[in-house]
């Protein structure tokens, strides 16, 4: 009975070995690589497909990205960023030069365009102030009437002052100083001009320190401070307190004495005026010297 139940269960594992290999023979044989090593692998066929222009270098943003969005956005480094181009949306009138001033109005092609004003008009709003002038005012170069009130800019009134320095055939005098109210820039429209050797009247005076120079403005004003600097180590003999300004009446042709301030400490001989024409300083002691000992004769020599 025994021989007989071994017999069975032998046959029965027999019968489940040979329906298992029947059940396998229809599969195809697998790769060696797993399921997930092939999902990987489409994947990164997938990405080098996308990556390709990356990895080569290729850069596929638009020019915004770039600083080249257009006028009124400058690339970084300006003149020199290498596109060979000005940087100032051709503004500057001739596409050229952005340190140039075309119209001569005393801003640069660039600035020209940083304030809005026409390159080729000196006076952009018309009021009669350069555009390069209007800056150092206060003024907008591109309003007729920058604050709105009713007055042309150009008819304003503004206390400015100038500082030139000077060289005389003595070296007496350094520096000179205007300030006075006036319309306009004082800066374009003051004039001095040294008349030694030109004027002889002027040239001969009596006592004369340094040289007289010829003020003339295009502006109206109604009285102005003149200040002259003066080296005290060319006065010689000459004392500073009897330093005096005179003024030449060209229609009289004599010269008049001018109340006349002076600050050694600073080295500075100063008047007032109100009207323009030559100016000089002399010694005043020499001056007077002259005049006492004949007042009937003329004071220039």
């Amino acid at each position: 009975m025994k021989k007989l139940i071994i017999l069975l269960m032998a046959l029965m594992v027999l019968f489940a070995f040979t329906a298992c290999s029947e059940d396998t023979t229809g599969l195809e044989p697998r790769s060696p690589r797993s399921s997930s090593s092939d999902s990987q692998a489409q994947d990164n066929e997938d990405n080098d497909e996308n990556n390709t222009d990356e990895e080569k270098g290729i850069d596929n943003e638009n020019d915004n990205d770039k600083g080249l969005s257009g006028i009124g956005e400058e690339p970084v480094g300006g003149e020199g960023d290498g596109d060979g181009g000005d940087n100032d949306g051709g503004n500057d009138g001739d596409g050229g030069d952005n340190d140039g001033d075309n119209d001569g109005d005393g801003l640069t092609n660039y600035e020209e365009y940083l304030y809005g004003t026409d390159p080729l008009n000196p006076d952009t709003d018309g009021d009669g102030i350069w555009d390069g002038d209007e800056i150092p005012l206060g003024l907008n170069p591109t309003l007729y009437d920058t604050f709105g009130d009713g007055i042309c800019d150009g008819d304003r009134v503004f206390r400015q002052f100038s500082q030139r320095n000077v060289e005389t055939h003595d070296g007496a005098v350094t520096n000179i100083y205007v300030e006075m109210d006036t319309t306009g820039y004082i800066e374009r429209n003051l004039k001095i001009k040294s008349m030694y050797g030109i004027d002889v009247l002027s040239t001969d005076v009596i006592g004369l320190i340094g040289e007289p120079f010829d003020f003339m403005i295009s502006t109206e004003f109604s009285e102005a401070k003149l200040t002259f600097t003066v080296d005290k180590s060319k006065l010689g003999e000459t004392s500073f307190e009897d330093l005096l300004f005179l003024w030449y009446d060209e229609e009289d042709q004599n010269f008049v004495e001018l109340e006349t301030v002076t600050d050694e400490e600073n080295s500075t001989v100063s008047t007032t005026t109100t009207h323009f024409s030559q100016y000089m300083i002399v010694d005043g002691r020499e001056w007077f010297a002259v005049w006492i000992k004949n007042p009937y004769v003329d004071m220039v020599f």
